[in-house]
């Protein structure tokens, strides 16, 4: 069986690095190390997504461009409309809001710009588009038989994907890396949890100073309440003076 990952770096000698190279202004090392890393990286991928029929559309139709037969162009930055379309749909299908991340991660683990990262993936991705088109469309291969055999080599493509592409798509992890995929959005809104904590804590404390303030109000109202009226001092001299010469008018009476 024809090995995937060998072959689609075979595709690309060292004339097409070459050009690529004088398009890109990169050095021809750095593209040489760049595009087997796309490529290991795109079929990581496509072992994520698994079989879906909008994959194999994709493929079917890139394999009735005649792709393979026109790499001159493609590496030279001068891809027909189909080509370059098709290579657009392949790239955008596998990777959706997560194209930035998979230059970036590219860019960094190969020292290149993420500019001429991202002019290679618009090279490479028809290609790869391509290449596993005509085995669908002229070797007969089904999508299975495809993922099985991209399965069955990965450990010759693995170490070309950068770590940090593998945590962001979660390929090719090992279990503990992955637990760490898992748990990242966790510990990333963990503050959510202790601004719930401190809130709780602080109506628990709002409520106990109100509980400690309640039963003086209510002591204070009960002494309001029992205290006597005040005594009208004028009344009571007026009632004593009255009860005086009452007295005196009994004395007065005769035997």
């Amino acid at each position: 069986m024809e090995q995937i990952f060998n072959s689609l770096k075979t595709l690309i000698t060292p004339e097409l690095v070459s050009l690529a190279s004088s398009k890109l202004e990169e050095s021809e090392s750095k593209i040489s190390s760049t595009v087997p890393s796309i490529f290991a990286s795109l079929l990581g991928v496509i072992l994520k997504k698994g079989n879906s029929p909008q994959l194999k559309n994709i493929l079917d139709e890139a394999g009735n461009l005649n792709i393979l037969s026109d790499l001159g162009a493609i590496c030279g930055g001068t891809p027909t409309p189909d080509q370059q379309k098709i290579g657009d749909d392949f790239f955008q299908h596998l990777l959706g809001d997560k194209t930035t991340d998979f230059t970036n991660a590219i860019a960094a683990d190969k020292g290149v710009t993420k500019v001429a990262v991202n002019r290679l993936v618009s090279i490479v991705a028809p290609i790869i588009a391509g290449f596993l088109g005509n085995k669908l469309k002229h070797e007969n291969w089904s999508m299975p038989t495809l993922l099985k055999n991209i399965e069955a080599e990965k450990d010759q493509f693995i170490n070309w994907i950068p770590s940090d592409l593998k945590k962001s798509f979660g390929i090719f992890l090992s279990p503990g890396q992955a637990n760490n995929v898992v748990e990242n959005p966790k510990k990333k809104n963990g503050w959510i949890m202790w601004l719930i904590l401190i809130l709780l804590l602080l109506l628990l404390l709002f409520w106990w100073r109100s509980c400690r303030n309640m039963p003086a109000t209510v002591e204070q109202e009960s002494v309001t309440m029992i205290s006597p009226a005040p005594i009208d001092n004028a009344a009571n001299t007026t009632n004593q003076a009255t009860a005086n010469n009452e007295s005196a008018a009994v004395l007065e009476l005769p035997n």
